[in-house]
C-alpha cells in the first residue's frame, strides 16, 4: 500500500491533521449547542419529558456530525483549500 503511506505523509506535511481536529472539535460543539437550544425548546414545551432520554441521540448528531464532516477532507484529494496559485507556486512557474 505505497498510496497509503504516501497519503499519509501528504496529510503530515499540508498540516491537515491540525485542521481536522480543529474542525472536528468545533461542528462537534456546535452541533452540541444546537441540540441543547432545541431540547430547551422542547422542554418548554413538555417540562416532564426526561433530558436522559434524549441525551443519547444529542451525542450521537454531534458527534457524528463532527466525524463525518471533518473526515471529508482526508478521504479526497484537493476539497481543503488548494487553489491555482498554490499549484503555480508549487511548480516553479
Amino acid at each position: 500500500m505505497p498510496g497509503a503511506a504516501h497519503k499519509y505523509e501528504r496529510m503530515c506535511e499540508e498540516g491537515l491533521w491540525p485542521a481536522w481536529f480543529t474542525q472536528f472539535f468545533l461542528l462537534t460543539s456546535e452541533g452540541y449547542f444546537a441540540c441543547q437550544s432545541i431540547d430547551l425548546y422542547s422542554s418548554l414545551k413538555n417540562p416532564f419529558y426526561s433530558y436522559r432520554k434524549r441525551m443519547v441521540k444529542y451525542h450521537a448528531f454531534s458527534w457524528g456530525l463532527g466525524l463525518v464532516t471533518a473526515s471529508i477532507p482526508l478521504w479526497s484529494d484537493g476539497v481543503y483549500g488548494l487553489d491555482k496559485i498554490d499549484q503555480v507556486n508549487d511548480s516553479g512557474g
